[in-house]
């Protein structure tokens, strides 16, 4: 039986097809690891994108949150307002918006709408974002709050998969759909029409089945086993982890202290062929996940795992101390002789606070009960202030930084 709390009716959903997709098994790993321990970890990233999600579905209120999530929330509907203006039809009907909505395909085939009281058997969920509806054209827009990695609209397999549920729930003829991602660049975008969304239906038709009729063998380990629940339980996983490090043979220097471990592995790697190195690199984010996974896994169990806190337990520690008000700090400190000099001296202005900081001064422009919106945009706050620090010589750039990044190799030429 389905806990009423899980959204997504226990199902593959839009959001882990790129999973499903390239490990036909994980979904039912992730339901036989959920059995055994639910998932209890929150993940900083996701919640920080719920809450510019919220923003744009007008669920929260934008002068309660972030300066940065109101900047990216803002970004966004600018993007938005730039696909409407490019796809809407001034000649055709009036648009619907719908915003955040789950729709699920049934045993039978039919599109619903996932309510907490659904009765029908769902083999597969979606929640869309946004949506708008002109007739029998749809726009899709999925927001992608932060910087993470994100398959191009014409390639997601979220997007897809969505498409097709959307198209088949209002008879859509066709839908465009598209990445918003604003701290990456412009939005990308992908059409389909009614032969399109066939394909795409029978694709996800097809993943679904292979989903079902899954086995171990059919496991595989890549960048989307970051959020797999199972990946602690699952060898293929593992192994992949292990297989990175391998050519440093670490175990060697199991016994040597922190500093000489990492000279040896430094030099280790220096002694790599170019190519077995470069593999390396491109293995080492799964070593970061299987640590980060680790280490997530131990504190959950440090928590309630009687037998694990013989080995482990948590702790909690003080916090560094901080001063939280500015002007009462100083009203405090001024009978010690603090002047205002040595106030500023001290502190560190984050442009980001003072960008926010010009855009509430510039006054209200207009304000609705979730929305306020202010006559200097945050572009434009933003470029209000780096004017007026440079013109006082007051903002530099820290040391640059070196990166790697992936070379793509000509057509012929050796990996």
């Amino acid at each position: 039986m389905i806990a009423p709390f899980d959204e997504r009716r226990g199902v593959p959903s839009a959001s882990g097809m790129i999973r499903v997709v390239n490990c036909p098994a994980s979904h039912q790993m992730e339901r036989a690891a959920e059995e055994i321990a639910p998932e209890k970890l929150d993940d900083k990233d996701a919640a920080a994108g719920n809450v510019v999600h919220a923003i744009l579905s007008d669920d929260a209120d934008a002068e309660e949150v972030t300066y940065s999530a109101e900047a990216t929330a803002e970004m966004c509907e600018s993007q938005v307002d730039n696909l409407l203006a490019d796809w809407l039809d001034p000649n055709g009907p009036e648009v619907a918006r719908l915003d955040e909505v789950r729709y699920g395909l049934t045993i039978f085939g039919t599109v619903l709408e996932v309510r907490p009281d659904s009765k029908a058997e769902f083999v597969f969920t979606g929640k869309f974002d946004r949506l708008y509806i002109q007739g029998e054209r749809g726009l899709m827009p999925d927001f992608k709050a932060l910087n993470g990695d994100h398959a191009a609209a014409i390639e997601n397999p979220q997007l897809a998969s969505n498409g097709v549920l959307v198209s088949a729930k209002h008879k859509l003829k066709s839908i465009r759909v598209a990445i918003v991602q604003p701290r990456k660049g412009r939005p990308t975008v992908a059409d389909y029409d009614e032969l399109t969304l066939a394909t795409a239906r029978e694709w996800l038709e097809a993943a679904l089945l292979r989903s079902a009729q899954a086995t171990p063998d059919d496991r595989h380990a890549g960048h989307w086993c970051h959020h797999c629940k199972a990946r602690l339980r699952c060898e293929i996983f593992i192994n992949s982890a292990h297989r990175v490090a391998e050519p440093l043979n670490a175990i060697t220097i199991a016994g040597g202290d922190g500093t000489s471990q990492r000279h040896a592995l430094f030099v280790r790697a220096l002694e790599q062929p170019a190519s077995v190195h470069a593999a390396m690199v491109r293995g080492a984010p799964m070593l970061k996940r299987l640590y980060e996974s680790i280490m997530d896994a131990a504190k959950v169990r440090a928590a309630d795992d009687v037998e694990f806190q013989q080995f482990y337990r948590l702790e909690t520690k003080p916090g560094n101390r901080e001063i939280t008000d500015a002007q009462a700090a100083f009203t405090a400190l001024s009978g010690l002789g603090v002047t205002h000099e040595d106030v500023l001296a001290a502190c560190k202005l984050p442009i980001g606070a003072m960008e926010e900081a010009v855009r509430l001064r510039s006054g209200i422009k207009s304000q609705t009960p979730k929305r306020t919106t202010y006559n200097l945009t945050t572009d434009a706050a933003k470029k209000a202030v780096e004017t007026a620090l440079t013109s006082a010589g007051a903002i530099g750039r820290k040391a640059d930084k070196q990166e790697l990044v992936a070379v793509t190799m000509l057509e012929g030429g050796d990996e």
